[in-house]
């Protein structure tokens, strides 16, 4: 690979997305929010920094709610923005990443539709693209 670009300074470093590590002890939602979380922050760290939120802007929006909630507490996300994810990153994402989040909008209790509402980020608080 080195001979088809020349030199070392071609490459750049960007920061990485952090990972979340996935709880042997967890139940299946906190493993598919995990895993959700993973294959956002590999979607995520390919773009440049600044187009990741321009190209991905619900993905961005949910990475950064599952990385802020996962330190602090349960995971809330409202379904319409998974469903707005599972969408947005359908073509980019891998199997595992596309599988949870469907398992999430399949399996989100009407009491966690309505936690979620009240206080996850949710399309509404969103700009208008």
């Amino acid at each position: 690979m080195f001979w088809l670009f020349g030199h070392l300074d071609f490459w750049q470093k960007s920061e990485p997305f952090p990972l979340p590590r996935i709880p042997a002890d967890g139940d299946e939602a906190l493993r598919d929010y995990c895993l959700i979380a993973g294959g956002l922050a590999l979607l995520l760290s390919r773009c440049p920094p600044d187009a990741a939120s321009r190209r991905f802007p619900a993905a961005s929006i949910m990475y950064a709610a599952l990385v802020k909630v996962h330190r602090i507490g349960p995971v809330a996300v409202d379904r319409e923005l998974v469903s707005e994810v599972s969408h947005e990153v359908a073509e980019f994402t891998d199997r595992c990443t596309r599988d949870a989040l469907l398992r999430r909008m399949r399996c989100l209790p009407e009491t966690e539709r309505r936690a979620a509402a009240a206080t996850a980020p949710s399309r509404a608080g969103r700009k208008a693209r």
